[in-house]
């Protein structure tokens, strides 16, 4: 485990891992650009819901009780990814297994990070109940990863700064784990050139 911690600011005095839903939370950069604001919530369900808080609410990523999870168009927003069909993607909560495997991540490029005060005024209403605000970094990728695991566990990041931000009860004897942490960027860059180039 790296000796190095993650700076992650609170806008209020709860203490870091959260432990109740919902989590709001943003990237914010050293020159003043921050991203969206995202949040993410436990149902009495046991479902778990991500989203961003302020724009494209039309997208949200589902985890479902069922093991089913996927991220896709709201079914209020009328918008379909093929004729008949409002799911990007769809997967199976992963099993059990050392190390941890996130069923999902939200990836924060440095380049990506854009929004200025000006645009922050517009989202004000979102953008002041940030609950949490994880500091990004120009040549790392500053990740959100979103683990399912007995309750307890605690995943961590070997070698690079991670840190807890919530441990939600999720079901009997399993928990949410949301870990924001550093990652190399690897050609994430061009990857995403190219998914551009096709939309």
């Amino acid at each position: 485990m790296s000796d190095e911690v993650l700076p992650v600011y609170m806008r209020n005095s709860r203490p870091l891992p959260f432990r109740e839903s919902p989590i709001r939370f943003a990237i914010t950069m050293k020159n003043g650009l921050t991203s969206n604001a995202w949040g993410v919530r436990v149902e009495g369900t046991g479902d778990v819901y991500i989203y961003c808080r302020d724009n494209m609410k039309e997208v949200k990523i589902s985890l479902h009780r069922s093991g089913k999870q996927h991220i896709a168009f709201t079914k209020g927003s009328g918008h379909e990814t093929k004729p008949g069909s409002r799911f990007w993607n769809q997967w199976w909560e992963p099993p059990p297994q050392r190390p941890p495997v996130p069923t999902f991540k939200l990836v924060f490029p440095g380049w990506a990070i854009s929004l200025n005060e000006k645009d922050r005024k517009k989202l004000r209403e979102k953008w002041d109940t940030n609950q949490v605000l994880i500091e990004g970094d120009d040549e790392l990728l500053t990740v959100v990863s979103f683990f399912i695991l007995d309750e307890g566990l605690v995943p961590l990041q070997e070698g690079l700064p991670s840190a807890p931000i919530g441990i939600l009860s999720l079901r009997p004897g399993k928990d949410l784990c949301v870990i924001a942490s550093r990652e190399h960027a690897r050609n994430i860059k061009s990857v995403v050139e190219k998914g551009l180039k096709r939309i």
